[in-house]
Parts: C-alpha cells; sequence; structure tokens
C-alpha cells in the first residue's frame, strides 16, 4: 500500500493528512486504506501508469487467457487471445504468476464487473495449482433483489 502510494495512488486522508482507513467487507475494525469510492480504479491506473515507466515490463493488453501451458506438472506459460486482433498468441515462462481476480458473477444477484467470472480460479484449479484462497471467497457490496423486482 505504501508503494502504491509513492507511485501516486491518491489515498482519501484525514485532515491531519494521515491515510485514512475504514471497514470493509465485515471487518470488525477499521484498517483499510481507501481512494474516495473508486479504490478499486485508482489502485488499477496507478499501476498503469506506472508500469508505463518501465520499458523492461511487456504487457499484453487485451488479451484473454484462455488456458495455462503445464510441462512436468509446472504452469510454463499460458494461450490467450488477442482481443483486437482475433488471433490465439502462445506465451512461455519461467513461472507463471495467475492473478486473475475473483468469482463474483457466479452469483446471479452481484455489483462485480462482467470479467470477475472465476475462470482463473477455474484453470488454476483444473491444473491443481497451489491457491491461497481456495477454502475462502470474499463477497464485497453484495446486490440485493427487492421484492418484486
Amino acid at each position: 500500500m505504501t508503494q502504491l502510494e509513492q507511485w501516486g495512488c491518491p489515498w482519501s486522508r484525514r485532515p491531519d493528512g494521515s491515510v485514512n482507513v475504514r471497514r470493509f467487507g465485515g471487518m470488525k475494525i477499521e484498517r483499510t486504506w481507501f481512494a474516495a469510492d473508486k479504490t478499486g480504479f485508482h489502485m488499477l491506473h496507478t499501476l498503469f501508469q506506472t508500469s508505463l515507466q518501465f520499458p523492461q515490463i511487456q504487457r499484453f493488453d487485451e488479451h484473454f487467457v484462455l488456458d495455462l501451458l503445464v510441462d512436468d506438472g509446472q504452469a510454463r506459460g499460458l494461450v490467450a487471445m488477442n482481443m483486437m486482433e482475433g488471433t490465439l498468441v502462445q506465451i512461455r515462462a519461467n513461472a507463471v504468476v495467475l492473478a486473475t481476480g475473483g468469482a463474483g458473477r457466479v452469483y446471479r444477484y452481484n455489483t462485480n464487473g462482467g470479467i470477475v467470472t472465476g475462470d482463473g480460479m477455474g484453470m488454476a484449479w483444473a491444473m491443481a495449482c497451489r491457491c491461497a484462497t481456495w477454502n475462502s471467497f470474499s463477497i464485497t457490496r453484495p446486490a440485493c433483489r427487492a421484492p418484486g423486482s
């Protein structure tokens, strides 16, 4: 969080200038840093803008991962679709860190973005990959359906 702050993420502040915190997702104490009501947007914007400063970072914008490439039980790359061209791309790597987000769209009523489908978690599960969160699922800002709607 402090690294994001150093890169320019506009965290909400208290009158004394310190980073403000609040409760999120059923927490009992206030400990979560936030950036107004657009925390995710500001974090992603900060990371994206920072990545532009490093020419050695190769980004694959507008690519959708379809499958993992596995050799001898180890993830060694992926297959993705270039969404702008409609072509498939194979990317090989010595190691793979799969950070694809959650699966909130598995619920009929939710406020998650359309891409939060759990497909990345499914790919990892199918390959028997280690995952830190198989046994827990975080839900924030749940959507409620009003009677008769």
